[in-house]
């Protein structure tokens, strides 16, 4: 399999990356990370013509930038609120992949 770099002693020799894609809990991330955030990701790619929808036309027109852009900042404020999150529970031992699901069940 492919490797980076040996593994350190103790390591189990097929733990490459190969062999991590291959295994059942990446399969697992990938599918909650795809599924949780595609959601996210289509939204926001759509807001204005979602606002534009379900506004009246003259609402709109003023109000789609102004909600886009407060969507934008706070999409942005709560990724780095999220990042700093996962760094600090992290450090208490608390699993990476218990924090992705709690990400995900917010979204």
């Amino acid at each position: 399999p492919l490797q980076f770099s040996p593994p350190p002693d103790g390591q189990q020799p097929g733990s490459g990356v190969w062999a991590s894609v291959a295994s059942v809990d990446f399969g697992l991330l990938f599918v909650a990370a795809f599924a949780g955030w595609g959601g996210g990701i289509v939204l926001l790619n759509h807001i204005g013509k979602i606002v534009t929808a379900a506004a009246p036309a003259q609402a709109s027109s003023q109000a789609s930038p102004i909600l886009v852009s407060l969507l934008s900042a706070c999409n942005c404020i709560g990724r780095m609120a999220a990042g700093a999150c996962s760094d600090a529970l992290s450090r208490r031992r608390v699993p990476r992949p218990h924090l992705l699901a709690a990400a995900t069940c917010l979204m």
